[in-house]
């Protein structure tokens, strides 16, 4: 434990490779960097899982065919990963709760 500052820093990159508003929406990719004195830190040995929720705004109906998950890039392998990364769930919301506004990951 340190009393120094942790900066976080989250940035959202879309997918310019679908057409459709919505599809760029559910491609889009979301990094959390946490930065201490400048330098990068990792998060491990955790007493508690921490939870991300990331903000949507896409028809519940656009969803009702496509798989979204919570993963994260594993630098190691080069490739997406959802080892020690679990979906707890889309948060709703509008009439009837026909917009989906985030979805909950937890690691």
């Amino acid at each position: 434990s340190s009393s120094l500052p942790v900066t976080v820093s989250v940035i959202a990159v879309k997918d310019e490779f679908f057409s459709d508003a919505e599809a760029q929406a559910l491609a889009a990719s979301v990094a959390i960097n946490l930065r201490q004195e400048g330098s990068e830190i990792s998060v491990s040995g955790v007493a508690r899982p921490f939870i991300i929720s990331i903000p949507l705004n896409i028809s519940a109906s656009k969803l009702k065919y496509r798989n979204i998950v919570c993963r994260y890039w594993d630098e190691i392998s080069s490739r997406w990963s959802t080892e020690g990364m679990s979906t707890k769930g889309m948060i709703y919301d509008g009439v009837d709760g026909d917009i989906v506004t985030g979805i909950v990951c937890e690691s």
